[in-house]
């Protein structure tokens, strides 16, 4: 080879490499989350989530995780429009004045299972919040939520009436889930779920609420807690939305957008089925560790629904305030969440 040729391959090479990050290069999106890389969320809802996404872009798409969280759980939403990460999750609850339609996932006694929840929201929102645009800002993916929570007692009391709760310190999370406890006469210290632990080691409260058998035990809760009170459909469920920031979706080709989408929205709730399962196994490993489980009682039930019953009314009335018709939102809501929790569909 000559040096005219050496010249011209030289050069050749250099516009290749020139041009490689545009042309051939890869869109990468740094997703925050502030649960533990071993967390259910990080290998089997997110975690496929993404790698749904670098197939069906056959790698153009690329996802990546920050080694440690970038903002605290309450700070997700921030994090992304602000353009720290491309994407993150939040957990409805932190977002309540934002995101006040999402909040119906949230009510009493519609947690069948984590996977009836989050379906039940997205097609919720496809037909009911969708024009609201709740999300303005960011782009919605999707929905996943948690199995939702009962009663636990630190005590060796087991929590089997109101009357048990006006007595006790309780941690919960915060918004609707506190103030349901605080309706009981109970004293509440709400917090994000990965603050429980500083909370039960340290006896600063004689119980809990809210939470699910698996983030118990996944946040170091479970040694401190002696029995858990189980309420038909659940007390509450936890339910996380997914967003990405706008700008650098706005990046990713209008072909690959779509892709994503195809495994987005109730794709992605479906994978809370995850949850499901391993809530079934640490609710066995509970009972294994000795902990006791006591199914609320008929009186108790009826109590707490009549205690509760402001949770939807108060939702229904924000709804309309929205231009969204809240009794017939709810009852979708309901009769989905029902429907998936069978099996039925």
């Amino acid at each position: 080879m000559n040096k005219r040729q050496l010249i011209g391959l030289f050069t050749a090479l250099t516009v290749v490499v020139s041009i490689a990050p545009s042309a051939f290069g890869q869109t990468r999106l740094l997703i925050n989350r502030y649960v533990p890389p071993t967390h259910v969320v990080s290998t089997d809802i997110i975690g496929a989530w993404a790698k749904d996404v670098e197939r069906v872009t056959e790698g153009r798409v690329k996802i990546e995780f920050p080694p440690a969280t970038l903002a605290p759980p309450d700070g997700q939403w921030e994090l992304v429009t602000q353009g720290l990460a491309d994407g993150a999750f939040i957990q409805t609850a932190f977002a309540a004045k934002r995101l006040p339609l999402t909040q119906v996932a949230d009510l009493p006694f519609m947690a069948w299972s984590a996977e009836a929840t989050a379906v039940a929201l997205w097609r919720t929102h496809e037909k009911f919040f969708q024009k609201n645009d709740e999300h303005k800002g960011v782009v919605l993916l999707g929905y996943f939520s948690a199995p939702g929570g009962y009663l636990y007692s630190l005590t060796d009391k087991p929590i089997q009436s109101v009357e048990d709760l006006k007595s006790m310190k309780m941690w919960s999370l915060p918004n609707l889930p506190a103030r349901m406890i605080g309706q009981l006469g109970a004293a509440v210290l709400p917090g994000p779920a990965p603050r429980i632990h500083e909370m039960v080691s340290k006896g600063v409260v004689d119980g809990h609420a809210a939470l699910g058998y698996h983030t118990v035990h996944a946040f170091n809760a479970a040694p401190y807690t002696k029995s858990a009170t189980e309420i038909p459909g659940r007390m509450n469920a936890s339910s996380f939305s997914f967003f990405l920031n706008r700008n650098k979706w706005n990046t990713i080709s209008a072909a690959d957008r779509e892709a994503i989408l195809g495994v987005s929205g109730e794709t992605l709730a479906r994978r809370s089925a995850a949850w499901d399962v391993v809530e079934r196994d640490s609710r066995q490993k509970f009972v294994d560790a000795g902990k006791k489980i006591v199914p609320a009682s008929a009186e108790f039930i009826a109590a707490l629904e009549k205690a509760w019953a402001f949770t939807a009314n108060e939702w229904v009335e924000s709804a309309k305030k929205s231009g969204v018709d809240g009794e017939a939102a709810l009852a979708h809501f309901r009769e989905q969440a029902k429907a998936v929790g069978d099996g039925k569909r």
